[in-house]
């Protein structure tokens, strides 16, 4: 819901208001139609992508519509 940079500040100095359950689009690294219904994982601030590794670690939702192989909408509270 907010976006702040802390760059220049503590860890922990800075808070923000996020959304915990709803249907969000979101930038993919690759991903396609194949995947609808299967778990999403973070792999940065903004794009998700489908593997699970010791970068993509955080579990961001449930793909539930693809839009294109950059594009896709995911459930965040699945």
């Amino acid at each position: 819901m907010e976006q702040v940079d802390n760059s220049n500040g503590a860890d922990g100095i800075a808070a923000v208001r996020v959304r915990r359950t709803g249907v969000f689009e979101f930038d993919a690294a690759s991903i396609d139609a194949t995947m609808v219904g299967g778990p999403m994982y973070a792999a940065d601030d903004h794009t998700f992508d489908d593997a699970e590794g010791p970068v993509n670690d955080i579990k961001v939702g449930q793909l539930v519509k693809y839009v294109s192989a950059t594009k896709g909408w995911i459930d965040i509270a699945r």
